[in-house]
C-alpha cells in the first residue's frame, strides 16, 4: 500500500507535470466503487476546461486545487498509482480509472487495479471527513516530542497501532511503522503507557530521520540505508537483517509486522 513517501512523490510528479494547465478533455471509466457513486458525468464536469492551480498532500491523501470546487481528492488504497504520459491509454487498460488530457498534450492517468482506491469531491478537503480527521501529517506538521507523548502516551495500545492510526498521525503506513520501531529498538506489542519519555523521544527522531530520507529520496527504495530492516521485511517466512539477526513476523492490530526481538525490546 503507498504510504506518505510514495504519494508525496507523486505529488511531486504530478505538480510538475500539470500546474498551471487547464484540463482539456476527460475520460471517465465507470466505477462507483472507486468514485464512491458519483457518476461519470458529474465526474467529467469537475474537470472539465479547469486550470490546476495546485497539487497538494494530508497523509495518504491528495488533492488537485482547481479553478471550481468541488476539488477531486485521490486515495491511491492497495495499489493505486498514477502516470504522466504523452500518449493517452489504449481502452483494452483495465485498470485505468481516469484520465485528464491537458492542454499542451500531456495525460494524467489514475490507475487502481485492486479498486481499492477512492476518488471523493470535496469542497473544503481540510475540513471533511476523512482529511478533516486525520491527525498532524508526520512531514509537515510532526508534533513535538511533548506533544507525541501527550497524543500517545496514555494509550494502552500497542505502539504499532498508535502509529498506524490515521486520526492520531498521518502518514505513517505499515512497512514505516516497522522502520521506524525497528531503528527504535522499540518491541511494537509495547504499550504505549508503558514506554520511557526516552523511549518515545526516541520514536520522534525516528518517525522524523525515516519520513525525511524517504521522502528525499523520492521514494526510491534501492537509495534507502542498506541497514534498513525494509530490505529484509517482506514476505511471511523470517530472514536476516544485514547484521545477521532473525527477523519475526507476527501480528499487531490486524497488520502483519516484521520486527527483530535481539534488537527490540
Amino acid at each position: 500500500m503507498p504510504e506518505l513517501p510514495e504519494v508525496e512523490s507523486f505529488r511531486r510528479q504530478i505538480e510538475e507535470a500539470i500546474r498551471g494547465k487547464t484540463v482539456k478533455d476527460v475520460e471517465v471509466r465507470p466505477d462507483s466503487i472507486v468514485f464512491c457513486g458519483e457518476s461519470p458525468a458529474k465526474v467529467k464536469k469537475v474537470f472539465l476546461g479547469q486550470k490546476v492551480k495546485e497539487c497538494k498532500r494530508k497523509g495518504k491523501y491528495l488533492w488537485l486545487e482547481l479553478d471550481q470546487k468541488p476539488w477531486p481528492v485521490f486515495h491511491l488504497g492497495m495499489k493505486g498509482f498514477y502516470v504522466i504520459a504523452k500518449e493517452k491509454p489504449l481502452p483494452s487498460a483495465k485498470s485505468v480509472k481516469l484520465v485528464l488530457e491537458m492542454n499542451d498534450g500531456t495525460f494524467f492517468v489514475f490507475k487502481d487495479p485492486r479498486r481499492f482506491g477512492r476518488v471523493f469531491l470535496m469542497d473544503d478537503p481540510l475540513a471533511e471527513k476523512p482529511i478533516g480527521y486525520l491527525g498532524a501529517d508526520v512531514h509537515t506538521e510532526l508534533p513535538s516530542v511533548q506533544e507525541l507523548k501527550e497524543l500517545i502516551g496514555h494509550k494502552k495500545a500497542p505502539i504499532k497501532s498508535a502509529l498506524l492510526n490515521q486520526e492520531t498521525l498521518a502518514g505513517i503506513g505499515n512497512w514505516m511503522a516497522d522502520e521506524i520501531l525497528f531503528q527504535s529498538g522499540i518491541d511494537p506489542h509495547r504499550r504505549c503507557c508503558d514506554l520511557t519519555p526516552i523511549e518515545i523521544k526516541r520514536i520522534h527522531s525516528k518517525i522524523r530521520s525515516v519520513t525525511t530520507l524517504s521522502v528525499d529520496a523520492g521514494a526510491d527504495d534501492s537509495r534507502y540505508p542498506a541497514s534498513w530492516i525494509f530490505h529484509h521485511r517482506w514476505g511471511k517466512k523470517a530472514g536476516k537483517i544485514s547484521t545477521g539477526e532473525k527477523i519475526k513476523h507476527s501480528v499487531v492490530g490486524g497488520r502483519t509486522t516484521a520486527w527483530v526481538p535481539a534488537k527490540q525490546k
